[in-house]
């Protein structure tokens, strides 16, 4: 009876002590032990601890579970049931004083957003809901995605170069789940920020720049165009080739409207900028 209450009580409360005993790093090793702790729904689990504790080794620990489960297990846990309550656990420890914690704070939700958007894509739906093309990616909620998108910018502008290359690998996988029309408002009006965060804006208003509608940019050239060519008259040279490549992303989606918003360049800004024209229509076969 003792034995029972005790195998019940393990079932229901998380200790690191669990997470301990088992080989995460070769996962057919862990073999039926892993398979138990899966089933107990443990990302719920250690989401709670992670919420609860102030120690920064449990911390670490938590996000080094979550990472290896995402990584091993992204079909076989409770994501998509903890996606929320995942997403504002990250979001909240991206912003802990230990660098450790806020290394793996970012690439746990990089890993997190991969699992949604595969989730969402394999999900059975008889239709795509209304404003969801076929096979598009649900996109995460405007308020939502743009809470992320400030905490993976400020992320990036960490002092901490791991910190940072870790947020900007998180672009690509947050781009397509960004609400397009949104985000390019949202970052057009992050263009008057300072370095490093600059960097990271023109960065990633590239790549949502690169999957928006042609349209729609075009609307927004006259909002566009002066806060990146302003980042092309920058002192730092990285936020200069970034602005550079931003403002190819415009022109390939707008065409000759964005040669009116030019004026301000110079000619030696010009010619440069027609060299990377150029190199992109080689690049993406455009005659």
């Amino acid at each position: 009876g003792g034995e029972e209450g005790g195998d019940k009580s393990s079932s229901s409360t998380f200790s690191f002590s669990d997470l301990s005993k088992l080989n995460f790093s070769s996962p057919d090793d862990a073999g039926t032990e892993v398979t138990e702790v899966l089933e107990r729904d443990e990302v719920a689990l250690i989401l709670r601890e992670l919420e609860a504790t102030s120690n920064p080794k449990m911390k670490v620990l938590a996000l080094q579970s979550l990472f290896t489960m995402c990584r091993e297990f992204p079909d076989k846990c409770h994501w998509q049931s903890n996606f929320q309550s995942a997403l504002t656990q990250l979001l909240a420890v991206m912003d802990d004083e230990e660098n450790q914690v806020k290394f793996l704070a970012v690439r746990v939700l990089r890993e997190l957003l991969k699992i949604h958007q595969q989730s969402v894509a394999d999900s059975p739906q008889a239709e795509p809901p209304a404003d969801t093309a076929a096979g598009e990616v649900k996109r995460l909620e405007q308020a939502q995605a743009e809470m992320v998108t400030g905490k993976v910018l400020s992320a990036f502008a960490d002092k901490d170069t791991s910190i940072s290359q870790a947020a900007e690998d998180t672009f690509d996988v947050l781009v397509p789940l960004l609400p397009s029309h949104q985000a390019v408002d949202f970052l057009a009006a992050l263009l008057s920020e300072k370095y490093p965060m600059l960097l990271g804006v023109v960065k990633l208003l590239t790549k949502v720049l690169n999957l928006s509608d042609r349209n729609y940019v075009q609307e927004k050239l006259g909002v566009l165009v002066p806060g990146v060519i302003k980042g092309y008259c920058h002192s730092e040279s990285n936020v200069r080739k970034a602005s550079v490549y931003c403002l190819v992303s415009l022109q390939s989606k707008a065409g000759g409207c964005i040669k009116p918003h030019l004026a301000r360049l110079t000619s030696s800004q010009m010619k440069l900028y027609n060299l990377y024209i150029k190199r992109h229509e080689q690049a993406h076969g455009n005659r």
